[in-house]
């Protein structure tokens, strides 16, 4: 209704506002396939992991695969039809770089309408989530079937984790592209091949391909044990990445121009600079998620030392625990202030916004893993809930839980 309300009121800026509605309803599709797919997947996993923890392990994975892809599937096929919509009714021949740069900033209406979305989507998913996992714990009879805290639990980690972390996604990759897109638009060498303009949805639509196939390689046996399927997760991430390494570099090199330069800048942009910016991105990416492992792994000594804390009292406990989270944020935040400063020493705004591009193309297989933590977390709890928590199942149902738990904590920094 505020975006109707502001076509009637301002017309010549309807375009934005079209813009946003389109990615509004986009984004409720999202956030129906993904509750739709942890919801049936909840019930899959349990009936699976009491024949098997591989097959539990496959099945949770496989749901939160559907999720991560239909996210970013469906984010590209609607900002590409957006774009292609919006060219082909605006630009026509004669065209000036002016008419180039309107139709992005078109665009930037979709960017925000998938951050409207997103941040109420995220925070409010979040806040429920919380709540309800602590007034569970406060009841003192956690995932009972007499507990009806329980079941405000379960649909808290669907809405605040499957659902949450989709949006949240959804918009942040939305506003690379548009981003990107815009910018391309003060550059006359891309504004004169017009295709060079959907550089970024090209870029993205080849992280999926890579997600695939990284994907194919890192399930293709069961698993036995919480190890396995913690190498299994943390394989997904770098085989994206190794994939996606040599395309990243093929798209630079044959789809974006020899020299380029922005409008206003003096400095000149090679594609060889561009893609050497673009891989910088993409390995910048792996290293945030890598480096938050060392706090977040119970093979390092940082989560030992927070559980000895433990028995000198909850404050130590506490104090530990808020000193390891802040010591986590100095890698990541180190990697993106050298990733920023070697975009813009190499290809000025133009390759920053390249780089934010390769850092999150493989961005399906990361909302997969986080996906895959909410889907486990779910069975346990209906396994409980249910009375079907046998005492063979249980280890089983905990091992396929805290084989993402693990790796959530590292994925989501």
């Amino acid at each position: 209704f505020v975006f109707f309300f502001l076509m009637i009121r301002r017309p010549p800026r309807s375009t934005h506002c079209i813009s946003s509605a389109a990615s509004d309803v986009y984004k409720r599709q999202v956030e129906y396939i993904s509750l739709r797919f942890a919801i049936l997947a909840n019930v899959r996993t349990v009936k699976k992991t009491k024949e098997d923890m591989g097959k539990g392990f496959n099945t949770a994975f496989n749901a939160s695969l559907g999720i991560g892809f239909a996210t970013i599937s469906l984010g590209v096929l609607s900002l590409g039809l957006v774009a292609a919509a919006y060219i082909s009714s605006y630009i026509g021949e004669g065209s000036t770089a002016k008419d180039y740069s309107d139709i992005c900033l078109y665009l930037a209406g979709y960017a925000l309408g998938a951050s409207v979305v997103g941040l109420f989507a995220r925070i409010g998913g979040g806040i429920f989530a919380r709540a309800a996992d602590a007034g569970v714990d406060l009841t003192k009879s956690e995932e009972s079937e007499s507990n009806a805290g329980a079941v405000a639990d379960y649909i808290g980690d669907n809405v605040g984790e499957a659902i949450g972390i989709s949006s949240e996604l959804f918009a942040s990759f939305s506003e690379i592209i548009c981003a990107t897109m815009i910018l391309s638009c003060y550059a006359p060498e891309i504004v004169a091949e017009p295709g060079m303009i959907y550089f970024p949805i090209i870029v993205f639509s080849s992280g999926i391909v890579a997600s695939m196939v990284s994907v194919l390689l890192a399930t293709k046996h069961n698993p036995k044990s919480t190890k396995q399927m913690e190498e299994n997760l943390n394989f997904q991430p770098l085989s994206a990445a190794l994939w996606m390494t040599p395309v990243l570099f093929i798209l630079c090199i044959y789809l974006l121009p020899s020299q380029m330069q922005l409008a206003g800048d003096d400095y000149i942009i090679t594609r060889f600079k561009l893609s050497i910016v673009a891989l910088f991105g993409l390995w910048g990416g792996y290293l945030v998620g890598k480096s938050s492992e060392l706090f977040t792994s119970h093979e390092y000594r940082h989560i030992d030392d927070l559980a000895r804390s433990c028995h000198t009292g909850s404050a130590t406990d506490m104090i530990y625990g808020l000193s390891l989270g802040y010591m986590s944020t100095i890698l990541p935040v180190a990697v993106v202030i050298v990733v920023i400063y070697v975009a813009y020493v190499c290809a000025s705004m133009y390759g920053i916004a390249i780089a934010a591009c390769g850092m999150f193309s493989t961005l399906a297989v990361l909302i997969s893993i986080a996906s895959y933590t909410s889907i486990a977390n779910n069975a346990v709890g209906l396994s409980r809930i249910c009375l079907l928590y046998t005492s063979d199942a249980a280890d089983d149902m905990q091992c396929v839980d805290l084989g993402g738990r693990r790796i959530i904590k590292k994925k989501k920094t």
